[in-house]
């Protein structure tokens, strides 16, 4: 029996670590396989963050869907590089308020100056 808890415990550590080691390798890229890491890593959690359009799409894949590069303010006032993957082109001098787990986009809004957090208005708005 206490093969087991210790065996229980050293694997609850290794994937502790694991996931730490993952978020720390993930918090300043942007590409695919930190999305992949970020969505599967239960230690990162989702949260908002906000940008205003106006720059060109990055990529656009076979189907003519444009990816965009937007340098966004987080919650906490952080900026946050995120990529996008737009149905369609953004209109310009339009707001986006975009859902994230990390790196990885779960969903993405327009939304009026008005919607966002009075503390970030002001830094969205000059984007």
């Amino acid at each position: 029996m206490k093969k087991l808890v210790k065996l229980v415990i050293m694997v609850a550590g290794v994937l502790v670590l694991l996931g730490s080691a993952a978020f720390m390798v993930t918090s300043n890229s942007s590409g695919v396989v930190a999305q992949i890491i970020d969505k599967l890593n239960p230690l990162v959690n989702e949260s908002s963050a906000y940008v205003k359009t106006g720059v060109e799409p990055i990529s656009r894949d076979d189907h003519d869907m444009p990816t965009y590069r937007f340098e966004t303010i987080d919650h906490t006032g952080d900026s946050l590089t995120l990529d996008v993957m737009g149905m369609k082109d953004f209109l310009p001098d339009h707001y986006l308020k975009i859902t994230h787990k990390g790196r990885f986009v779960v969903t993405y809004e327009e939304v009026s100056l008005s919607e966002i957090p009075t503390s970030l208005r002001t830094r969205v708005a000059q984007m």
